[in-house]
């Protein structure tokens, strides 16, 4: 667990509002809403880490990707010798 707490204002519709007060108590509002927020960035990482796992095992999109990277190096080297000569 953090040592900090940051004191955060949020806004949410009003139906969302009165089911959080009816379903958890006053006390425990600002764990409920720190779990649930961990939960989705945990869900989103999760997803994030899958779809980067995905891309990088797509052959033909690894070699597109070095078909690019060949491509931006010359822009680049194009761009630093223009420099270079003025």
């Amino acid at each position: 667990m953090n040592k900090f707490m940051m004191k955060v204002t949020i806004t949410i519709n009003d139906q969302l509002y009165f089911r959080l007060k009816e379903l958890v108590p006053s006390q425990q509002i600002s764990k409920f809403i720190s779990n649930s927020i961990q939960k989705e960035l945990s869900l989103k990482e999760d997803s994030l880490l899958k779809a980067y796992e995905e891309a990088y095992s797509d052959p033909y999109r690894n070699e597109e990707c070095e078909i690019w990277d060949i491509l931006n190096q010359e822009i680049l080297e194009k761009k630093n010798f223009k420099k270079e000569s003025h």
